[in-house]
């Protein structure tokens, strides 16, 4: 059965190369896991060098539902990124949204193919990548409170990535978790202002 999701594909690939010890690349691979639970209604999907994180919604959600299942989940991953600091990685991930299922061990949909295709334009460096649709929801407007609050943490950490796709800036969390600034941060957030 074809149900809609929040779909995040997490690359292990660079992660699972640097650490040999069996116990500690378990511990970062739970990181990935961050509130997967049936009850919160978030899945994760094991791959040979990739976790698929899934948040699954009826047809019958509003838009205001969809976008903050979707802010939902970029929380997770900033707060994701800040567990993986401690261990000095960045994730390296795209979150999109829109059909998913699962068949046979077999992903498939909207949603998985289009993580697929955006974390492979960035393949160099780590990024927490965005859908441009997500983008473009998340500049929609809404009267509900708590949307528009989440909203405006996340936008504030939008940038645009050296491959020109939308992704989280892993400089600003840091600041956020750490609480250290970088003042020379090279990536510019002027043209992701205008257009968020």
């Amino acid at each position: 059965m074809i149900k809609d999701a929040v779909v995040t594909y997490i690359d292990l690939s660079s992660i699972i190369k640097k650490y040999q010890h069996a116990a500690v690349l378990k511990a970062i691979k739970n990181i990935f896991q961050h509130d997967v639970s049936k009850e919160l209604n978030v899945y994760c999907y094991k791959l040979k060098e990739a976790f698929v994180r899934v948040r699954p919604f009826d047809s019958g959600y509003s838009q205001d539902d969809i976008k903050l299942l979707i802010l939902h989940e970029l929380l997770a991953l900033e707060h994701i990124q800040g567990l993986l600091f401690s261990f000095g990685d960045m994730l390296h991930s795209s979150t999109a949204y829109g059909e998913f299922k699962v068949t046979n061990n077999t992903m498939s949909g909207s949603a998985i193919e289009s993580s697929v295709k955006l974390i492979a334009k960035q393949k160099f460096n780590s990024r927490i990548l965005i859908g441009t649709d997500i983008v473009n929801l998340l500049k929609s407007e809404t009267s509900d409170f708590e949307i528009k609050k989440i909203a405006k943490h996340v936008k504030s950490m939008l940038i645009r990535s050296e491959s020109g796709l939308y992704c989280l800036d892993q400089f600003k969390i840091f600041e956020s978790k750490v609480g250290i600034e970088f003042s020379q941060n090279q990536e510019s957030t002027e043209s992701v202002q205008e257009a968020v």
